[in-house]
C-alpha cells in the first residue's frame, strides 16, 4: 500500500474524530486541549496530507480560538452551545441531517436507512444520540476510514469497496447539509470556535466529495 494513501486515510480518521468531538456537547477535556498551542500544531499535522484550505482556515482562526478558550470556562461553552443548537430560533440551527429534509416520512425513512447502514458495519446506535447527528456521522465516517485502512493493509479489496461505498452514501445523503449549517451558525453566534469548526467541516466535506468522485455540492 502506498505510504501516501496510508497518510491520507489516517488523516481522514483523525479529522473526523476531531470534528466529532468539536461539534458534540462541550467537554472539559476538549476545552483544556483547545487552550494549548499543541492542539493546533497537532491539527496542522493531521490536515497536511488532505490539502485544500484546511491549514489556512486553522491558521486564520488559531489565535482567536486560543484566546477565547483561555478566557472561557466549561459553563460558558455549555451556555453558548445550548443557545446555538438546543434553544429555538426563528431560523432553526439543527445538528441532525434529516431535519434538513422536508416531510416527516422522508426524515423517518432516512434515519431508518442510516441505522441499517450502521448495523451493517457492526455499529449499534445509542438511543439518546440521533444517528444523523453531525457528531455521530463523523464518528461513523472515522470508523469507515479506519476499516478501509485495515482492509487496504490486509489486501481485502472487497472490504475496501464496501467501506468506500458506505462513505459515499454518508457524504452524499447525510453530510450535504453542512453548508446550510454553516450559514445558520454564522447567524447565531460570534464565537470563534464554532465558526472555526464548521468552516473546517465544510471544507473537509468538499474535499471528501472530490475524493469519493462525487459532484460538488454547488453542482447538485
Amino acid at each position: 500500500m502506498n505510504p501516501k494513501d496510508i497518510n491520507l486515510l489516517t488523516s481522514r480518521v483523525l479529522l473526523y474524530k476531531l470534528i466529532s468531538s468539536g461539534i458534540d456537547y462541550p467537554r472539559q477535556r476538549l476545552l483544556d486541549a483547545l487552550c494549548t498551542d499543541d492542539y493546533f500544531d497537532g491539527f496542522d499535522e493531521v490536515v497536511t496530507p488532505l490539502g485544500g484550505r484546511l491549514k489556512q482556515i486553522a491558521g486564520a482562526f488559531r489565535q482567536d480560538v486560543l484566546n477565547e478558550c483561555r478566557q472561557s470556562d466549561l459553563e460558558s461553552f455549555e451556555i453558548e452551545y445550548n443557545r446555538i443548537f438546543q434553544l429555538s430560533h426563528v431560523d432553526a440551527c439543527p445538528l441532525t441531517a434529516c431535519q434538513y429534509l422536508k416531510g416527516e416520512s422522508r426524515q423517518a425513512m432516512a434515519v431508518a436507512q442510516l441505522r441499517g447502514l450502521y448495523r451493517s458495519f457492526g455499529v449499534n446506535t445509542v438511543p439518546l444520540r440521533e444517528p444523523d447527528h453531525l457528531s455521530s456521522l463523523c464518528e461513523f465516517m472515522s470508523l469507515l476510514c479506519a476499516k478501509e485502512l485495515h482492509a487496504q493493509k490486509s489486501g481485502v479489496m472487497q472490504r475496501v469497496d464496501d467501506c468506500v461505498a458506505a462513505q459515499t452514501i454518508v457524504v452524499e445523503d447525510y453530510l450535504s447539509f453542512v453548508p446550510l449549517l454553516k450559514t445558520a451558525i454564522a447567524a447565531h453566534t460570534k464565537w470563534h470556535f464554532y465558526l472555526w469548526i464548521i468552516d473546517i467541516t465544510v471544507e473537509f466535506i468538499a474535499l471528501e466529495r472530490d475524493l469519493l468522485l462525487l459532484p460538488s455540492a454547488a453542482a447538485n
